[in-house]
């Protein structure tokens, strides 16, 4: 795969290509870069041009300035797509990609949208509520009376992902996790496809049933022995129903 980069608007963004004939892109998830689907990638590249991308913050891109929103997120994947001159692509998108997968597809469309274990499917129910607010006021009474325990609350909220992040990255995926997708795909007018771990603990098999009545005339795929990593976990049946649909 050919190393290259580009200078979008939310700054520079690495990006990797190889082969000829119909494009297919590629779209990582949250804390991974391109080279988690390198090995698929580079199956296709044989048939196809293949089109890997380190998202910004992630890999060898760097991290923006200031907090990007998901459709900044698909902005800067437009810009790449203009420059190179892709139009009408196949987009493969995991996890976080899949937010901003959406988010393009519904402005500007694609000729196929494969989805695997996407994020984009809120968790909105009266118990996290509660919890949410339970936290709110926890961490202002700790953070005006007792530091230290403010440090540790601090320390120990949100999901690993969220602990792990730090800075502009943490508010990205703050503005991510409370980006509704739902109205993304509403208006997803290209066949979509939902790849999805029966195992899948980060995002629930139920959130595929959910997202696949919510995209007109999708179709799930399940894979009964994987987690979140389908396409690493079951490789070999990924990339065969993978080239199927291609």
């Amino acid at each position: 795969m050919e190393k290259n980069t580009f200078v979008s608007t939310f700054g520079k963004v690495a990006y990797y290509s190889s082969g000829t004939g119909k494009d297919i892109v590629f779209l990582h998830g949250w804390g991974q870069d391109f080279s988690c689907f390198e090995k698929i990638a580079t199956a296709l590249a044989a048939e196809y041009r293949v089109l890997g991308i380190d998202l910004p913050g992630f890999g060898e891109s760097e991290i923006p300035r200031k907090a990007m929103s998901v459709s900044d997120y698909a902005a800067a994947f437009k810009e790449l797509l203009d420059e190179l001159g892709i139009t009408n692509p196949v987009i493969v998108a995991h996890s976080f990609g899949g937010r901003i997968a959406l988010n393009y597809c519904a402005e500007s469309g694609a000729e196929k949208l494969i989805l695997v274990s996407s994020a984009g499917i809120r968790k909105r129910n009266f118990f996290l509520r509660l919890r949410v607010y339970r936290y709110k006021i926890l961490k202002k009474v700790y953070k005006d009376f007792f530091p230290k325990k403010h440090e540790k609350l601090i320390a120990n909220s949100g999901s690993a992902d969220y602990r792990k992040s730090t800075g502009v990255m943490r508010e990205i995926l703050v503005k991510a996790v409370n980006h509704d997708s739902r109205k993304d795909m509403k208006k997803i007018n290209c066949p979509a496809y939902l790849f999805w771990g029966l195992l899948d603990e980060e995002t629930p098999y139920r959130n595929g049933l959910r997202m696949a009545k919510l995209i007109r005339g999708s179709e799930l795929i399940t894979f009964y022995n994987s987690g979140h990593f389908c396409f690493l976990q079951e490789e070999k049946r990924f990339l065969r129903a993978l080239k199927k649909i291609l």
